[in-house]
């Protein structure tokens, strides 16, 4: 008896992708300006892995129109797969579902699936959007996905679409998204190196620094109130010190505590308001100055962070997350944890820093504990305090990683 071929993830479809491609490029082309450069891909042909930079929420369809009209199995977060209204289409396009930052066998199966009936996947290493424009964690065993299927390496470049959406703005901007497309290994090249080797070109061939670019393009970001959710990445005074006191509207971000302003400008830059001011030339520069007082803080005898917080658990496949308690979450010196109720039951949860890869976010507004059996979802009573908790277990994780490395 013929054995039945495997046909999941199947081929997106020919028809629904070619009328997306028609809808969305002329789109993206007006209202991004959108440049794509492919001549590296003259002549590439079968199927291939492509690897891709994550500054925004449309890196997606960025990378999609740069492809076309190769059709691509998308690695989409099974957040996405919780929405009903969008699951659907999501398994019609032929997304590969993964749940973030946690091993997940089915979506490696996907993946090989898909490769082997000679379709093509795209993958963002870094799981998640990141809050301050610049590349971020890639998880360990990427190398070895890759250079397990065989086929070759490509990657895109996306920039400016952090700087068009930044993950914590409340508006989009216009400005101009940059899209390059290029092989980087070949199948033959990848049987001579390592998976380490693998890992480590993929990090380099895609780190970026939305600001280091846009400090040479100087390209004019046009957008209404263009500060307003900074104040949710942005949390602590470089004046006075002060922590969670940050407000943001139009093109200020003020201080409450000293009133200490900053101006950003339509280029993404920050100046301060008057001479007395303490700003950080950028959002990159300011967040990595705070990243930095973060890993100082969390060694302190005692370290304790905590606020009150929702919970919600995806309890039913295709439906948003529900509420299931309320109660306190809190970081301190060796991890997260949450003490309240779930579904009527009070509980005490506890989870080491070395077993959470990092936290899937939204700025001001709610933060993911992945773990094996689910994804606790917190959202903070303080909105703001989000990016908090963010800091802290990243923290945590360079601080651990710099003892690991010291003799």
């Amino acid at each position: 008896m013929k054995k039945k071929k495997n046909s999941w993830p199947h081929k997106p479809n020919r028809l629904l992708y070619a009328l997306a491609v028609l809808v969305v490029y002329p789109y993206f082309k007006i209202r991004y300006r959108m440049k794509i450069d492919r001549r590296a891909m003259r002549g590439q042909k079968g199927p291939m892995m492509v690897v891709a930079n994550h500054g925004s929420n449309i890196d997606f369809l960025c990378a999609c129109l740069a492809l076309y009209p190769r059709r691509m199995n998308i690695v989409t977060s099974n957040y996405f797969f919780q929405n009903k209204w969008l699951a659907p289409i999501l398994h019609f396009m032929g997304a590969i579902p993964k749940r973030q930052f946690v091993p997940d066998s089915g979506t490696i199966r996907g993946i090989i699936g898909a490769v082997k009936r000679g379709g093509s996947v795209l993958l963002f290493p870094s799981g998640q959007v990141l809050a301050h424009g610049i590349g971020g964690f890639f998880p360990p065993g990427l190398g070895k996905l890759l250079k397990s299927q065989r086929v070759p390496v490509v990657t895109v470049r996306i920039q400016g679409a952090y700087l068009s959406l930044p993950k914590w703005a409340k508006h989009q901007r216009f400005g101009q998204i940059h899209v390059t497309v290029a092989p980087l290994y070949m199948p033959e090249q990848l049987e001579q190196m390592s998976a380490q080797q693998v890992q480590d070109g993929i990090q380099q061939a895609l780190a970026f620094n939305e600001y280091a670019w846009q400090k040479e393009k100087k390209i004019v970001f046009r957008g209404r109130r263009p500060a307003e959710g900074l104040q949710d990445i942005l949390i602590e005074c470089p004046r006075c010190g002060a922590l969670l006191k940050t407000t943001a509207k139009d093109n200020q971000l003020v201080c409450t505590a000293c009133m200490n302003t900053a101006v950003l400008d339509g280029y993404g830059f920050l100046h301060p308001q008057t001479p007395t001011d303490v700003v950080l030339e950028d959002p990159q520069q300011w967040y990595s100055w705070q990243e930095a007082n973060m890993r100082k803080r969390v060694q302190e005898p005692g370290f304790l962070f905590e606020r009150a917080a929702e919970l919600r658990l995806p309890l039913r496949p295709g439906r948003p997350y529900e509420r299931v308690g309320e109660g306190t979450v809190y970081v301190d010196g060796g991890g997260m944890g949450y003490r309240g109720t779930l579904q009527g039951t009070t509980v005490d949860l506890y989870f080491p820093a070395k077993e959470v890869a990092t936290l899937p976010f939204s700025t001001g507004d709610h933060f993911e504990i992945p773990s094996t059996e689910t994804m606790y979802c917190f959202h903070p009573a303080q909105g703001q305090a989000t990016i908090y908790f963010v800091m802290a277990l990243n923290a945590l994780h360079a601080n651990q990683e710099k003892n690991k490395q010291a003799p």
